[in-house]
């Protein structure tokens, strides 16, 4: 008998609410960096299409049965740190591209 084992995703739907994932981390990073809510505002709106490029589903279904289940229980640990090495990157783009994002939204401004 096999197992199916789900991994973890998250399929981020992107709308106008501060619901999604990606977009509450972006909110979370202006807020410590500024807190002016016109440019928090601005900045968000100018970030749009480029938290709408990470709405990924990275999902990894993976069926266990008697042949595999050794070499599946081998692999999880790798999956899980290729998951938090795409994590740290993707945190690293998103904390760049904001500090890059205000230095527009006050160039245009001026």
């Amino acid at each position: 008998m096999s197992v199916v084992v789900r991994f973890p995703k998250q399929n981020t739907q992107l709308d106008d609410s501060a619901s999604c994932v990606l977009t509450q981390k972006v909110l979370e990073e202006l807020s410590y960096i500024c807190s002016d809510k016109t440019t928090i505002r601005g900045v968000l709106t100018q970030m749009k299409p480029f938290i709408n490029a990470f709405n990924y589903d990275f999902s990894l279904d993976l069926e266990i049965n008697n042949q595999n289940e050794a070499f599946i229980m081998e692999i999880i640990p790798s999956i899980q740190q290729l998951q938090q090495n795409i994590d740290h990157m993707i945190n690293d783009l998103i904390s760049e591209r904001i500090l890059r994002e205000i230095e527009i939204f006050h160039h245009n401004q001026a």
